[in-house]
């Protein structure tokens, strides 16, 4: 086990990329947008890889577990301060898991939806007109985060590092009447490569097609980047499946998150 200088990172990039659940938040590390580690199994040509993000996201991904790998997550799941939630892309990582880290983790089932290449909505397609009148459609910044209870300042800190490191790499849609934030949909993480989407409506708003409007901005926004918009959900949200379909999300891919028990 290995780590790698940030000169090296893009090393990983034959295995990640080759793996349809690996997370937005992989490529983010890569390219430096976010603070974190990057382990393999050894430097040329590694077969196995572990990436870990300084808030205690870790994605463990190759052709072949390294048994070193398991006593350092073993480690860093008893530093209870701190968060731990593993990403695994395979079966056969799963199994590795759960013999070789002492049954210590709780499995989650997740789905990651593909877009496709051409996209959904159609060209020139306006967002405005759903967001007319007392309703205001307006891009995420620091003014609406204020506002925010779902997506506030400790969200970006937590996810981000900070405010400015969203508002300079990221990208959020919210609906507005007058202060009052009606829907937001922004990117829990992003990067040139893909902006993974984090959505939710005020309650007392909710069926109103507030969610469409704020998905399709950033959709539309994030094609335009020519990067790829990104789904993920728990594979039992039915509401959020459903969303990801009408958005024309396809062929979701099934994977497995651990977090601490």
């Amino acid at each position: 086990m290995e780590q790698l200088h940030r000169n090296q990172y893009k090393t990983i990039f034959p295995i990640v990329s080759n793996i349809k659940t690996t997370p937005a938040f992989v490529y983010s590390a890569i390219t430096g947008i976010l603070p974190g580690k990057v382990w393999v199994d050894r430097v040329e040509r590694p077969a196995s890889v572990l990436v870990a993000l300084d808030n205690g996201l870790y994605f463990a991904a190759g052709e072949e577990p390294d048994p070193e790998f398991a006593s350092y997550l073993s480690e860093k799941n008893k530093e209870t301060s701190q968060r731990f939630t593993l990403f695994s892309p395979s079966s056969a990582w799963n199994d590795w898991l759960l013999a070789s880290v002492d049954g210590a983790f709780q499995a989650i089932q997740r789905l990651a939806f593909q877009y496709p290449q051409h996209g959904f909505w159609k060209q020139g397609e306006s967002v405005g007109a759903m967001a007319s009148g007392e309703f205001v459609l307006k891009r995420i910044d620091e003014a609406v985060i204020a506002h925010s209870r779902e997506f506030s300042a400790e969200y970006y800190r937590n996810y981000w590092g900070s405010i400015a490191q969203f508002i300079q790499h990221g990208l959020g849609y919210a609906v507005m009447q007058q202060d009052k934030i009606v829907c937001e949909c922004t990117s829990i993480f992003g990067n040139p490569e893909q902006a993974e989407m984090d959505i939710v409506t005020s309650e007392e708003y909710r069926g109103q097609g507030w969610g469409l409007v704020c998905a399709q901005a950033f959709i539309e926004e994030t094609l335009r980047r020519k990067a790829v918009p990104r789904w993920d959900c728990h594979a039992d949200n039915t509401a959020s499946k459903k969303m990801a379909y009408r958005l024309g999300f396809a062929d979701p891919v099934a994977y497995t998150v651990y977090v601490r028990k």
